[in-house]
């Protein structure tokens, strides 16, 4: 007597039953990974905002007066890097600051700041002796939605009335709301 194996397999319903699992799976996975991609993209501009609040403070500690020469938009003064890039750069960067660039001499030479490879920001600098704001203005996803971080720097004041004196600087680091990366 010869028995005959019945073969097994997934039915159609077991198999659209995975597709559809996987389909839920990816409609909650793709969208949080983009939100992640984008947040990852934008600590560039935290950590060159950061770099001239520390080059602030160490002015102010030495001098008293923050640098006031303003520094214009750079790399691109259109204030957007949206296809910008070409060749071995992304399109969503600008290309270094072509010469003279951050080395103009028109504030960013005195923050000792520049960007020297290609960036999702531009970064403008309005000071004054007593009060600086420092920005990084990008649009991460080209959506034509800018995402601006501001780095506020102001003296810490010790004393009061006629003995005001000051005790160093603060630079305050403001990020763009939630979601506009």
């Amino acid at each position: 007597m010869i028995r005959k194996l019945k073969e097994r397999g997934f039915t159609l319903i077991e198999l659209m039953i995975v597709v559809a699992i996987i389909g839920i799976l990816a409609a909650v996975a793709i969208p949080a990974f983009m939100e992640y991609m984008k947040k990852s993209k934008s600590s560039e501009a935290s950590l060159n905002l950061n770099k001239i609040g520390k080059n602030l403070k160490t002015e102010f500690q030495t001098s008293s007066s923050f640098v006031t020469t303003n520094g214009a938009m750079l790399p691109d003064a259109t204030g957007t890097c949206c296809n910008k890039g070409g060749g071995t750069i992304p399109k969503d960067k600008c290309p270094v600051a072509a010469a003279p660039g951050f080395q103009d001499g028109a504030g960013w030479q005195d923050l000792e700041f520049q960007v020297g490879e290609p960036s999702q920001y531009n970064y403008s600098y309005v000071g004054g002796a007593l009060a600086a704001t420092a920005y990084a203005v990008g649009d991460l996803d080209c959506n034509s939605v800018q995402s601006t971080w501001t780095l506020l720097a102001t003296p810490m004041i010790a004393g009061s009335g006629a003995t005001t004196s000051y005790a160093g600087a603060n630079a305050q680091l403001i990020p763009p709301p939630k979601g506009t990366y």
